[in-house]
């Protein structure tokens, strides 16, 4: 997922991308990040609290210090460029098999997305919040998965 300063990082019919966060973003971003165990915020400085979990194991990459933890409690700090800061922690972590998360979250994605292309009056924003929105009715499972914040 996506801030709206990192919307054009990612094209939308990539398979790894869920959508944005925020008033015009996903719902399926949105549920991912609440129902993650971990998020890993990649120079990433949101400001909208009401949009992050409270109860995720964060980590934090970033050049500037001082917005370390600003906005979240964080597990893990690193001060460093994205792309060498991610490479080494990519070298440390053991690859996994089980994608259900990811995979939850692409359903709820392609969903919204049909959805949200259907709404012509009311725009994607109003898609997102409906109440027959994917998944509106769904129980969270827990959190299973890692959310990536850019």
């Amino acid at each position: 997922m996506h801030t709206y300063r990192a919307l054009d990082l990612y094209p939308f019919d990539d398979a790894y991308v869920i959508g944005g966060l925020g008033l015009i973003g996903s719902k399926a971003a949105y549920d991912a990040i609440h129902a993650c165990e971990l998020l890993l915020m990649i120079g990433s400085d949101y400001p909208y609290k009401e949009f992050l979990p409270q109860k995720a194991q964060v980590v934090q990459i970033d050049e500037r210090a001082f917005i370390l933890g600003r906005r979240l409690p964080v597990a893990q700090s690193i001060v460093g460029s994205a792309r060498p800061s991610v490479a080494a922690l990519l070298a440390r972590v053991k690859s996994r098999t089980d994608d259900s998360f990811l995979s939850t979250y692409q359903r709820d994605w392609t969903s919204w997305t049909s959805i949200a292309g259907q709404e012509s009056r009311s725009g994607p924003q109003q898609a997102a919040h409906s109440p027959a929105s994917p998944g509106a009715q769904r129980q969270r499972s827990g959190g299973r998965g890692c959310a990536i914040l850019r």
